[in-house]
């Protein structure tokens, strides 16, 4: 689906900070000696038929922190913070106690007009993605959600997604223009999809 190629595009890593997880798969652990202060986290939330948030926000393990709003955002465009490392080093650790990498790559309910969200983790040359599309209802761990809502929590993303009534207030859903110039202005130039 186009969607899934656009969706990561540019976009990096995402965990959190609650509970353990019964993951489907052996349990694999980040690699040994990475530079985790290097590593990311990214939660990616897109588009659904009505008017979800459209983001993506990325923690890296030094406190850096890379967003941009595409639609339905109160800030649309790229911005940056920081936030303290050891917050950042904190979600960054609890990907390996929520065994993050053992998941599936994807959980897709059979159901339309809901948004995606897609967890990245990268550290020490591994690339793990997660797409959850209705995804408990497709049988994945409740526990990835409250990862998601850690990320956006760590992040502090809320400063640049806004509440639904500052969203609505605000009138942002389409300022950028058309989806191709949206999605450019996050993630450069959109790549080519056969059809």
């Amino acid at each position: 689906m186009p969607w899934r190629t656009l969706a990561l595009a540019g976009a990096a890593t995402v965990i959190g900070l609650s509970l353990a997880l019964t993951a489907p798969g052996e349990y694999q652990p980040l690699p040994e000696g990475a530079d985790l202060s290097l590593a990311t986290v990214s939660l990616i939330r897109t588009s659904c038929f009505g008017t979800c948030p459209h983001y993506w926000v990325t923690v890296r393990g030094d406190g850096q922190v890379r967003y941009c709003g595409v639609s339905n955002v109160l800030t649309l465009g790229r911005q940056s913070g920081t936030i303290p490392a050891r917050d950042a080093l904190a979600l960054i650790r609890h990907v390996e106690t929520s065994d993050f990498l053992s998941l599936n790559d994807e959980y897709e309910s059979d159901v339309t007009d809901n948004p995606t969200y897609v967890l990245v983790l990268r550290a020490g040359g591994v690339e793990k993605h997660v797409h959850d599309y209705a995804g408990v209802d497709a049988g994945m761990p409740p526990v990835v959600r409250q990862l998601q809502d850690d990320v956006d929590r760590v992040s502090r993303s809320s400063q640049w997604v806004g509440s639904r009534a500052q969203r609505q207030q605000g009138g942002t859903g389409w300022a950028l223009g058309n989806w191709e110039e949206r999605y450019e202005t996050c993630f450069g130039p959109m790549p080519e999809t056969g059809e």
